[in-house]
């Protein structure tokens, strides 16, 4: 596994991975992807959504002590190291049987007003999946299977284009 993709399997309660798909269901905020050229998937940034707010403060609680050991550097550079950073967001996404998410980076951040440069990306597992649907990686010749309650952390650069397959 290239160094810089970092699987932790694990990482989030399968409980709280069920209770986010079942809220996730239930809500009527939830839309088909806002770039369909992109993914027909369902979409809700949950970032955006009030109702949501104990869910994103847990989400950060999981996420942030993996980033904090990703970001890490060996003692002769620590005075190097990325003192904070913002989180721009989560977002919940729901694939139907053969979608996709089409081949991209995610270095730019959308959010408002940042909208600058991401430095890594977090992807929560909430379910498996039987067949197909894996995370690639064309370029480090990786394919990540689904698995509930795993995290992937990897560069959001150029670096590491990924797609979601069929």
């Amino acid at each position: 596994m290239p160094q810089y993709i970092k699987q932790i399997p694990n990482a989030i309660p399968v409980a709280f991975c069920q209770a986010l798909m079942q809220k996730f269901d239930k809500d009527p905020a939830v839309r088909v992807d806002p770039q369909p050229e992109y993914s027909k998937r369902l979409y809700l940034n949950i970032s955006e959504q009030m109702s949501w707010i104990k869910e994103m403060t847990k989400a950060t609680q999981i996420a942030d002590p993996y980033i904090n050991d990703y970001f890490r550097l060996p003692e002769p550079y620590t005075d190097a190291s990325i003192a904070e950073w913002i989180n721009d967001g989560f977002i919940i996404a729901k694939y139907s049987q053969g979608d996709i998410c089409g081949f991209h980076d995610d270095a730019q951040s959308s959010v408002e007003p940042s909208n600058g440069l991401r430095y890594l990306t977090v992807i929560f597992f909430l379910n498996d999946v039987a067949e197909g649907g894996e995370l690639h990686f064309p370029v480090q010749g990786v394919k990540i299977k689904s698995q509930q309650g795993m995290m992937v952390i990897f560069p959001a650069q150029l670096t590491h284009p990924h797609e979601v397959l069929p």
